[in-house]
């Protein structure tokens, strides 16, 4: 991830992608928990293997192993269709996101669903949650 152990404790929601901190990163995880009973923050986690980190969080997706790609594209879905995407910061800092649109695009909830096992509901959950709870972080493996 691109975020320092600090800003996790302002972060209000922390997404994990195939990541255990609980087992991996013991003490990073003390900081995980700080942000969650500090700031409420959302932790979710998306992984194959129910964990211990996912017992701690807010929220757990089970997906098929290898579709993490899918996922991503199918979060970027929802949050593109219900316009909770940072505009100004994506105007000012992103560079060919109407490629990423595109591909996108392709990734409709149904498409998503049938790569990764995750139903629609769980992936607007999941969206809605992130976009909700800003400023937030992402952490993956």
């Amino acid at each position: 991830m691109t975020n320092s152990l600090n800003d996790m404790h302002f972060s209000k929601s922390i997404l994990f992608i195939g990541s255990n901190p609980s087992e991996a990163h013991p003490v990073a995880m003390q900081h995980i928990l700080h942000a969650k009973e500090r700031n409420q923050a959302q932790i979710i986690v998306v992984d194959p293997r129910f964990t211990r980190t996912a017992a701690k969080a807010n929220k757990y997706v089970r997906l098929r192993p290898g579709s993490d790609v899918a996922y991503i594209w199918g979060l970027l879905w929802h949050i593109f269709e219900n316009g909770w995407e940072d505009q100004q910061f994506i105007d000012q800092r992103v560079f060919g996101m109407e490629e990423v649109r595109r591909e996108v695009a392709q990734f409709t909830p149904d498409v998503v669903e049938r790569i990764t096992g995750v139903s629609e509901a769980d992936m607007y959950d999941v969206a809605k949650r992130i976009s909700e709870n800003r400023p937030g972080c992402i952490v993956w493996c």
